[in-house]
């Protein structure tokens, strides 16, 4: 049976790291292949080339479903988060990032963000850093009214 069908088998912060690791070689399918082994199959010592393929076909799948998470930018009203998930973007930390704004749909229950999928957490992203545009500019507003207050004093 297949491991990885489709994106939302794919661990998105494992990915992430793949990615990282391979961003270099981007020409070398031998060192892809390896990198692939290495960290999705890493017990896996027969059928290589059968894992590699099953794992570029789910790469291609990304069916509709829905988000099983919830993303809460509340917590980034408050200058200091905000800075922080600034903070934790800038510096490709995704781990901190998504701890903080994704919460899980049933309460006082925590979201292992290593198992958000490949899918889901493209999705994440994608909201996010299109409100972070949207809360950046209000920020900056912010700023530079607090700086004028300061100026005119």
């Amino acid at each position: 049976m297949a491991k990885y069908k489709t994106q939302h088998d794919i661990p998105y912060l494992k990915f992430l790291d793949f990615s990282e690791q391979i961003a270099e070689h981007s020409e070398d399918p031998i060192f892809i292949a390896d990198k692939v082994m290495e960290l999705f199959y890493p017990n896996v010592t027969d059928n290589e080339a059968l894992k590699v393929e099953e794992f570029s076909i789910a790469l291609k799948r990304n069916p509709k479903r829905l988000i099983k998470y919830r993303i809460d930018l509340k917590p980034l009203e408050k200058a200091d988060n905000f800075i922080d998930a600034d903070t934790f973007q800038h510096e490709k930390d995704f781990s901190s990032l998504l701890k903080m704004i994704v919460k899980s749909y049933v309460p006082f229950r925590k979201v292992d963000v290593e198992k958000i999928s490949l899918a889901d957490g493209q999705r994440i992203m994608g909201f996010f850093l299109k409100s972070s545009k949207k809360s950046k500019s209000l920020f900056n507003i912010f700023l530079i009214q607090q700086i004028g207050l300061q100026i005119s004093k």
